[in-house]
């Protein structure tokens, strides 16, 4: 993913980000229900990501 900004913008319930890989990512998070949230964003985008190849590939033959 890609954005125009470098500017991340916190609200009063955080006190910091970080940009990690995902199993790091995983690590740290503390409550189940955020790692479940993580778990299917990342195995949402792996599915995106693979059915974009798979149409790249449509598209070159």
């Amino acid at each position: 993913m890609q954005t125009d900004s470098d500017e991340v913008k916190l609200s009063y319930e955080h006190i910091g980000y970080a940009w990690l890989p995902y199993e790091e990512a995983l690590n740290r998070l503390r409550y189940k229900s955020a790692k479940n949230l993580l778990k299917k964003a990342h195995e949402y985008i792996k599915r995106v990501l693979k059915n974009e190849e798979a149409v790249s590939r449509q598209i070159s033959r």
